[in-house]
């Protein structure tokens, strides 16, 4: 059986969003728990929401219509295991449900800017140790994940939200693309067993394509991202026990 569902919206409605036109939302969802505020992205899909039983403010995620029950299934599994993984690096799922054949997750709000913004920049560089952490913390994440037994599904950067303290967050997860029909991997639902089975392999394009991904947009960050200049070296002896990271 689905979970249950907050978000009253359809298959067309979604179709929809993937044009040029603007989407006409309903201003409250899930029995007026979730009010719609705002579109943050021109196709309709992520919405900033305000949570009227916990007055707090959430990001709602609309994912492609699916119809087939193997797929609904592998979103499900998926968004169960994301919901349950607590890990820093790992934007927070509270809420996840199927309405009218459409998949949404409901996540934290960050205060951030994605990785992919950064490519934009002009001038000077992210320091290197910046670059080391950015690195050394998506590949965590990634693993995080993978040992919980769900993966991505479609990362790049935009989906790496770098924090105004230097943590970053992996977001943009897609339950159900990687695991679902045909998918490489085979798990039962939240042992972990097909990430174990896996994982090696995972870890290690994951951590390539975050290592690729940073250096990519090595580009000047917004001035309350960026560090002073004597943060550009670190010697090696004052290094953590963990490795350079930017927070914990």
């Amino acid at each position: 059986m689905d979970a249950e569902a907050f978000a009253t919206v359809t298959a067309e409605s979604l179709r929809q969003m993937g044009g040029g036109t603007a989407v006409t939302a309903p201003e409250w969802l899930g029995d007026r728990r979730y009010r719609l505020l705002e579109r943050l992205e021109p196709g309709g899909r992520v919405w900033r929401a305000q949570d009227a039983e916990t007055d707090r403010t959430v990001v709602v995620r609309l994912h492609r219509p699916i119809t087939e029950r193997a797929r609904r299934q592998a979103f499900l599994r998926d968004a169960e295991i994301l919901r349950g993984i607590e890990h820093h690096g790992v934007v927070t799922v509270h809420d996840f449900g199927i309405e009218d054949g459409v998949p949404y997750l409901v996540m934290e709000e960050l205060d951030g800017i994605p990785l992919s913004h950064l490519a934009g920049g002009s001038g000077g560089l992210v320091p290197a140790p910046l670059l080391v952490s950015i690195a050394a913390q998506v590949a965590r994440a990634l693993l995080a994940c993978h040992l919980a037994g769900v993966t991505h599904g479609g990362l790049d950067m935009a989906a790496v939200m770098l924090l105004p303290d230097g943590a970053v967050k992996v977001t943009q997860f897609a339950p159900g693309r990687v695991s679902g029909p045909g998918g490489a991997r085979r798990r039962s639902a939240g042992t972990g067993r097909g990430a174990a089975a896996t994982g090696g392999r995972h870890h290690a394009v994951g951590a390539s394509a975050a290592t690729a991904a940073v250096a990519a947009s090595a580009q000047k960050p917004p001035d309350r991202f960026r560090h002073s200049p004597q943060q550009t070296s670190v010697p090696a002896s004052q290094l953590p026990d963990g490795g350079l990271e930017a927070a914990p």
